[in-house]
């Protein structure tokens, strides 16, 4: 009896059984990594929350040894197969990479991932720990949405750093709206399935904030892919209803009594009256109602958002076009882009202070980055998913199982279909969500046919043996390398908000402390030569711009400072160079332009500098330094250079 008692989920006290332990690291994540964020940070709210997740699930992965029970079903089944081919086909890309530690960076992620999806599989056993797993995920999408709604009505939440307006504990109202997407069919599945109305009236106050959340964001993305998904819900619930060779009544599914019906008839006017009530009273935080417009521009082509996305997405083609079988790179489709900015149409949103790192499609950027040999097993792993989640509805014999699967395949199309058209992937939460999502299917298409193995530690090989322990080590090195990069982060803040306060010097010093402890981040090395420029270091600035050009070959912003750096030091004739390579990639760069301009004068090449300097001004009439610099060059003697 006892014996039995411990081979179920173990949800009561935490002991070092690794089954427990992993439970837990689920709870964990699922209750509090959408809640986490640090505010003195340049990025407070993405890379803490991916050190949180690496350091959650190297642990858990620290504990676990394969002397555990397993289940032969999900890890030996195609779709594991399919998965571990995309992670090669993801590898096998870096021999394309130009950026080879970015491709590193998210080589590292996956495998995180990889190994949380793995080791699901190998654990959760029973649908009641999915459901506690759900359960955690509603209540912190319940707090992220209540943080949301309270911004969006003006409420000033203490310590959490203010990006968009209603963007909660994420910085991106589109990213928290992602995740407040995804976490609403849990939210209703759990109020339909809590046969205790008291418990179940909780679960639609969740769904309920879920929903007045994801309308406040206006974010056409989980519109799409909530409509799609409740689209396809109700087929599959319309054909078992008809098709079902046993009596199948709908309201069994979803349990409706007296009290349950009032329940949900006051979630919903609840509901509606809430995302009403903007359009009625003017919130404090003066965000405009305009989603319908929104769409109706989108729909019309007026929309500059989805003009914007449609240019990157066909000038993506283009780039999957010349790199057809092995794609750019894991993680290198942002260093690579700015040639393919103007290649099928122009990407007026492509300039010096706006410069992609995502083609707003992870699906497209899939192909465009692993080729061929990465779209293959990536699109199959979608596809089998569905199918499984699909047949697991079908085959389920009680409400409880078909509310799970409808929940739970519900939120993995709505993740397809934002991928569709953003990049949910490139979030831990969402990401999370969907490894989540794609093993939780894969467990109950299963169902009742998994086998457990004990695999003792002295019957596998002596070589997988070290591979697992490498893989540990790997992950617990990720972690500390995670833990600098937040260290640099916050140094570099503070260099930034003390030259803003007056001390340059003390400034760029702690900027230059936390460049070193993130020395792959061209980021910093572009800023870094800029304001080196500003003190009149050019040989920092020379520096610090080939630095950056080393990680982001293409990056214009790295290649005006290098122009720059180059004329400080007496070198016009290479930053001429410089700047003719950066205006191939971007003809319509004013400021790039004018500083060639500048160099042509240096030169003593008077006609070429006025070339330039019209040029600027045929594209922008109203561009004030190409107006003062031809006003300057055509009132001096032909031998005399610019001012500096």
């Amino acid at each position: 009896m006892g014996q039995r008692k411990d081979e179920r989920e173990g949800l009561g006290t935490l002991s070092l059984n690794p089954t427990k332990i992993l439970l837990w690291a689920l709870f964990i994540l699922a209750l509090v990594l959408p809640l986490v964020f640090f505010p003195d940070m340049i990025s407070p709210f993405r890379l803490p929350k991916t050190f949180f997740l690496t350091l959650v699930v190297s642990l858990a992965f620290l504990a676990w040894t394969p002397n555990t029970p397993l289940l032969q079903g999900p890890i030996r089944s195609p779709l594991t197969l399919i998965v571990f081919a995309y992670f090669l086909a993801n590898l096998v890309s870096l021999t394309q990479a130009v950026n080879i530690f970015e491709g590193l960076y998210q080589i590292l992620l996956m495998l995180n991932y990889f190994i949380l999806y793995i080791l699901v599989l190998l654990h959760v056993k029973r649908r009641e720990a999915m459901v506690r797993v759900m359960k955690f995920a509603v209540v912190s999408g319940a707090l992220v949405s209540l943080i949301g709604i309270l911004q969006f009505w003006g409420w000033k939440i203490p310590g959490l750093p203010v990006v968009n307006v209603q963007a909660a504990t994420f910085g991106n109202k589109n990213m928290s709206a992602h995740f407040a997407s995804l976490v609403f069919p849990l939210a209703v599945a759990l109020f339909f399935s809590q046969r205790e109305d008291g418990k179940g009236g909780w679960y639609g106050l969740a769904a309920s904030i879920l929903a007045i959340y994801g309308f406040y964001c206006q974010t056409r993305s989980i519109l799409l892919g909530s409509l799609v998904s409740a689209v396809l819900s109700f087929f599959l619930v319309a054909s078992k209803a008809r098709f079902q060779k046993h009596p199948y009544r709908i309201s069994e599914l979803f349990g409706l009594n007296r009290n349950r019906s009032f329940q949900l008839i006051f979630f919903m006017v609840f509901t509606v009256f809430m995302i009403l009530a903007p359009r009625l009273v003017t919130p404090p935080s003066g965000v405009p109602m305009i989603l319908e417009d929104k769409i109706l521009r989108t729909f019309e082509g007026r929309e500059h958002s989805a003009q914007v996305r449609m240019n990157m997405w066909l000038n993506t083609l283009e780039m999957i076009r010349d790199h057809p079988f092995l794609g750019v790179g894991v993680g290198n489709w942002k260093f690579i882009y700015p040639l393919y900015s103007r290649s099928a149409r122009v990407d007026d949103a492509f300039s010096l202070d706006q410069q992609p790192d995502d083609a707003h499609n992870d699906l497209l950027q899939v192909v465009a980055e692993t080729g061929v040999i990465g779209a293959i097993p990536f699109f199959l792993m979608l596809m089998t998913a569905a199918l499984m989640g699909a047949r697991s509805f079908y085959r389920a014999k009680t409400p409880s199982h078909e509310l799970v699967s409808l929940a739970l395949l519900w939120g993995f199309i709505t993740f397809c279909v934002i991928a569709s058209v953003d990049f949910p992937f490139k979030h831990p939460v969402q990401a999370f969500l969907f490894w989540i999502f794609l093993a939780f299917i894969q467990i109950l298409f299963y169902g009742n046919t998994l086998k457990e193995e004990t695999v003792a530690m002295r019957k596998i090989p002596l070589l997988l043996k070290g591979a697992i322990l490498g893989l540990k080590i790997v992950l617990l090195i990720f972690v500390f390398v995670l833990f600098q990069f937040i260290r640099g982060d916050i140094l570099f803040f503070r260099g930034i908000d003390r030259w803003n306060g007056g001390d340059r010097e003390g400034g760029v010093e702690l900027m230059q402390r936390g460049s070193g402890l993130d020395p792959f981040n061209y980021r910093y090395h572009i800023v870094l030569s800029h304001l080196y420029l500003k003190l009149g270091q050019g040989d920092r600035a020379y520096v610090e711009a080939r630095l950056a050009l080393s990680y982001h070959p293409n990056n214009i912003n790295a290649m005006n400072n290098l122009g720059a750096a180059l004329n400080a030091l007496g070198r016009p004739e290479e930053a001429m160079e410089v700047y003719q390579r950066a205006l191939l990639i971007k003809p319509d760069a004013g400021t790039i332009r004018v500083n060639l301009g500048n160099t042509y004068w240096r030169l003593g090449r008077r006609k070429e500098a006025i070339s330039e300097y019209r040029k600027v001004l045929e594209i922008d009439p109203n561009h004030e330094d190409a107006k003062t610099r031809l006003r300057e060059i055509l009132s001096q003697n032909p031998g005399r250079g610019p001012r500096s």
